[in-house]
């Protein structure tokens, strides 16, 4: 998590990377939350049933995913090559490996 010097949710250049590209897909934030000490969570959600969402508890980022008609599937980590997290890479491959035929 990065610090934003409050101590409130600061989200990482991920996280807002993966944001932003959800919203170029036609996701819409329908919730937000955002407390002190490093926890916060956002809801993205798509006409056709899919919902992701970013969680940050305590410093620990996870990325939950669920297809229309679904259940949530949760990635504390995903990572291409690297040892950094690389979600904004990997989730537009997930969708597509998830979304039922």
């Amino acid at each position: 998590m990065e610090e934003n010097g409050t101590g409130e949710f600061t989200e990482t250049d991920d996280v807002v990377r993966t944001a932003a590209w959800l919203t170029e897909a036609g996701f819409i934030n329908t919730l937000s939350t955002s407390s002190t000490g490093g926890n916060g969570s956002r809801l993205f959600e798509r006409e056709d049933g899919w919902e992701i969402r970013y969680q940050c508890v305590l410093g620990t980022w996870t990325l939950e995913m669920k297809p229309p008609h679904g259940t949530y599937v949760s990635f504390s980590r995903i990572r291409v090559h690297t040892t950094e997290p690389c979600w904004y890479q990997e989730v537009p491959e997930l969708i597509t490996l998830l979304t039922p035929p």
